[in-house]
């Protein structure tokens, strides 16, 4: 039943959205901003003597780039603390038909190592200060083959899958170095080991559809517990029969005419099948009782506007609802301005002022009542953040965050967080 309510949400958009004049959605391998990457210009490495060029006309594109964060807790939280999470991307893409004359055919191998310390015991917190942070290992993180037809109209890709490339994905909040901006937190804190995204990642499909150029459906069926729970390094692909699926669809358009006040907007909604307990409710044997699944829906825009003498600002707003038994947070907003070019002589640097609010569900605040823990209903964070072009590929970003009601941790106080990010395109 609560699969066919949210089909027929989904639906009913989908239907009302289908005269409206659109753009197209967001590409997986970024095409049209990979063919014209200026690598001497963008990347630290440059052009490796015009190889890269070369590759890439053959069908052959490599990226490695490196991030690190620098967090230090100045204020409030659990304790004063400073600590690093850095991670290395490795990825690996092949134009099936410039190299082997395939039709559509797109071939993807993506690793990451991730190194470092969590952030967010130090703060106690259900929001994560930085999008870093990981188990220490490396992994291979995706590894799928995409196939299109009928112009490039329909798509299906069949592999290893980080559903967060293309689902509940907002252009301008990936600026911020909170966590919480990435996947909303309603549905990165769901399943039994969170949804297939950044860290683990699981084998699964993607539908795209594209009935118009600038518009498009997609629908994702992936194994509903990613990884192993047991085993947080290293990649583990494993299928059990209680694991079930997560499904997850999304119905959306994206401009790419310059000057449009709408960027991207998009309404999805997820289901899992997969057994999981109740955060607070046990049966006549004292064990948790345990629910056919979970499900949510969210919504997101990402816009432009256009002040007087002024560069055109960037905007997001995201709204998410999740089941309240089952899940931590079951209501969850974010959003944020983006300016770019504050400085005339630096127009390439970023400033940005972010916000989100994580509600916590009644079984949660039940929870921590019964191990008394901090009574809150809701955590909200802010974040300040400004981006440095250092040189080509080369960026420094600071961030400022303050944290009101960390809910995870007893007597965890309101924190104020300091933070630098490294960034590095080679």
């Amino acid at each position: 039943m609560k699969s066919f309510i949210l089909t027929v949400c989904i639906a009913t958009l989908w239907i009302c959205a289908i005269n409206v004049p659109l753009s197209s959605a967001h590409d997986i391998d970024e095409k049209g901003k990979e063919e014209s990457k200026n690598y001497e210009k963008e990347t630290f490495l440059g052009d490796w003597g015009n190889v890269r060029s070369k590759l890439r006309d053959q069908g052959i594109r490599f990226e490695v780039e490196y991030f690190g964060d620098v967090f230090s807790q100045v204020r409030g939280g659990v304790k004063r603390a400073i600590g690093y999470a850095g991670l290395i991307d490795l990825e690996m893409y092949l134009d099936g038909e410039r190299l082997f004359g395939w039709k559509g055919a797109k071939f993807s191998v993506y690793a990451i190592d991730t190194h470092g310390v969590s952030f967010q015991k130090n703060v106690g917190s259900v929001h994560d200060v930085s999008s870093l942070v990981a188990p220490d290992g490396f992994k291979m993180f995706e590894m799928w083959y995409e196939q299109s037809f009928l112009e490039e109209e329909v798509s299906l890709l069949l592999g290893l899958y980080d559903v967060d490339r293309e689902f509940d994905y907002r252009p301008t909040a990936q600026l911020f170095l909170s966590g919480a901006f990435g996947t909303g937190i309603d549905l990165s804190g769901s399943g039994k080991n969170g949804p297939s995204i950044f860290p683990v990642t699981s084998l699964g499909g993607r539908l795209k559809i594209l009935p118009k150029p600038d518009l498009y459906y997609q629908l994702a069926v992936v194994d509903g517990v990613p990884g192993d729970p047991a085993k947080s390094n290293g990649t583990h692909i494993k299928f059990k029969k209680d694991d079930g699926i997560l499904a997850i669809q999304e119905v959306g358009y994206e401009s790419v005419s310059a000057g449009d006040s709408i960027n991207k907007a998009a309404v999805g909604g997820w289901l899992y099948t997969t057994p999981l307990e109740d955060l607070v409710r046990v049966d006549a044997k004292g064990e948790l009782i345990k629910h056919a699944g979970t499900y949510g829906i969210y919504l997101f825009v990402d816009g432009t506007f256009y002040p007087e003498n002024l560069k055109p600002v960037n905007a997001f707003f995201r709204i998410g609802i999740a089941d309240s038994k089952v899940n931590e947070v079951n209501f969850y907003m974010d959003g944020g301005v983006v300016y770019e070019g504050i400085f005339d002589k630096r127009p390439n640097d970023l400033i940005g002022v972010g916000w989100s609010l994580a509600h916590l569900s009644g079984g949660f605040k039940e929870r921590q009542q019964q191990n008394q823990i901090n009574e809150a209903d809701s955590e909200i964070q802010l974040e300040v953040t400004y981006k440095y072009e250092v040189g080509p590929g080369v960026s420094l970003q600071s961030a400022v965050q303050y944290l009101f009601n960390p809910a995870l941790v007893k007597d965890a106080q309101d924190a104020l967080s300091v933070g630098l990010r490294l960034a590095i395109e080679m």
